[in-house]
């Protein structure tokens, strides 16, 4: 309940801010992930969601707030049927100046979630760019209660974030400076990242380290890149170091790297995209629960995403194990996704073929994400 009113007031704090001083109001993002699971013959619903509130005051500032939204059944969420299925979560807040003290760069003070590096996002926040970042990641393709894997790191804490701004068309550079609340009250991090856009191809690289860690910090280092055409054909990869720590016994494991690779290839009006994608073993920080799986993602679309307001197709998915897991997954079924007015919908059952469990072997998924 408490989490509910500090969700209520912050927004109405900012839609107050905002109609004072006549500021343009949008949500951004806003994205809503309902799955259904069938678990002992019963089906049990989870919505999760990702909810930002900003504000802006002419061009120069910039506010906004972001905030996690869990609704689920007491068969996901817990065994205790008395347990609260539902809560909202503040993941973040910041507050940017354009052009800062006359400078072209900008400067952001926030707490909590705040970018996250090797995503591919910032070409179209940034750039305007149609969106190119890869199908496989987010909420969507995240099981339960796993890890949510966007990029290769994502910055967290209380600091300030410097970028170029204005100063290039084409390049984007950002220095972040923070404490780290993901280990400890007294654990600092520093991170840049250069972002840039040269015709069909997109580049993103970033690099970081956070003192005082291990024996000589810590230290991680990624990079994003696209090269599209113009008839739909497209080829992404992301990879990096998410956890390095030199002078350690294993300062470099194999299963904390970060690899996935994305080619995608137009049939006008069939379009194919095969997904690689090897999970690490720490992110964010954290160890994660799937170190050293492999998903193999196959999707086959009829429609270009890019101009058809409604696309179909079918899409697979081959977990390969790790050391550590020894089922083999694989899971297949139709998808449908529309737009309306800024808002998209997009429905798919899914059947998890192996390992098979009737009748716990059906599913769905429905999302929207609108852009308002």
């Amino acid at each position: 309940m408490i989490r509910r009113r500090s969700f209520v007031l912050c927004c109405a704090l900012l839609c107050v801010g905002a109609t004072a001083f006549a500021a343009d109001v949008q949500l951004d993002p806003f994205s809503l992930l309902t799955r259904g699971e069938v678990t002992d013959g019963t089906l049990a619903l989870e919505t999760v969601g990702d909810i930002g509130i900003r504000v802006e005051s002419g061009y120069r500032t910039t506010a906004a707030a972001r905030f996690g939204v869990t609704t689920s059944s007491p068969a996901v969420n817990s065994a205790d049927a008395d347990s609260q299925p539902s809560a909202v979560e503040f993941r973040g807040a910041e507050l940017g100046v354009r052009r800062f003290l006359g400078t072209p760069l900008r400067v952001r003070y926030f707490t909590g979630s705040l970018d996250r590096l090797g995503s591919g996002k910032i070409f179209a926040e940034r750039f305007g760019t149609y969106p190119i970042e890869p199908l496989y990641q987010g909420l969507w393709y995240s099981a339960t209660g796993q890890t949510v894997f966007e990029g290769v790191h994502g910055i967290h804490g209380t600091g300030v974030a410097v970028d170029s701004g204005d100063l290039w068309d084409t390049v984007e550079s950002y220095v972040y400076l923070y404490q780290d609340d993901r280990i400890d009250a007294s654990t600092y991090s520093a991170d840049f990242r250069t972002a840039l856009v040269a015709g069909a191809f997109h580049l993103e690289f970033f690099g970081g380290a956070t003192f005082p860690a291990a024996v000589a910090g810590r230290y991680r280092a990624g990079i994003f890149a696209s090269l599209a055409s113009e008839q739909g054909d497209a080829l992404t990869t992301q990879m990096g170091i998410t956890h390095l720590e030199p002078g350690t016994d294993e300062p470099l494991d194999p299963e904390n790297f970060y690899f996935l690779f994305e080619p995608r290839v137009g049939f006008d009006p069939v379009f194919v995209t095969l997904t690689l994608f090897w999970h690490p073993g720490v992110y964010d920080h954290q160890p994660t629960e799937t170190a050293g799986l492999i998903d193999v993602n196959s999707r086959i679309e009829i429609g270009d995403p890019k101009t058809a307001p409604t696309t179909a197709g079918i899409e697979g998915r081959v977990r390969i194990p790790s050391e550590n897991d020894t089922e083999f997954a694989v899971s297949v079924g139709p998808f449908a996704q529309t737009r309306i007015d800024g808002v998209e919908i997009q429905a798919r059952p899914l059947v998890n073929v192996l390992p098979l469990s009737w009748p716990d072997m059906f599913e769905f998924q429905l999302g929207v994400q609108a852009h308002l």
